[in-house]
């Protein structure tokens, strides 16, 4: 099975009403949204577990399920 995609420039617009183009600009922007959250999650998760490393502070393996539950 084999797959050839054109270049991007010689792509063809979709026709499209503005209600479908709203519902898709909606639906990417809330995706992004939704990542951004989970990557800046993360983001502060590894940063307070680095922090607590450094203070000596390191908490049990069970309470780390919980402090990822809490974020």
């Amino acid at each position: 099975m084999e797959t050839k995609l054109k270049p991007l420039r010689k792509w063809e617009k979709l026709q499209m009403t503005a209600s479908e183009r709203r519902k898709i600009m909606c639906s990417v922007t809330f995706h992004v949204i939704a990542i951004t959250c989970v990557i800046w999650s993360l983001y502060v998760l590894i940063d307070r577990t680095a922090e607590e490393i450094k203070q000596g502070q390191a908490t049990e393996p069970e309470d780390t399920g919980a402090e990822i539950i809490h974020v």
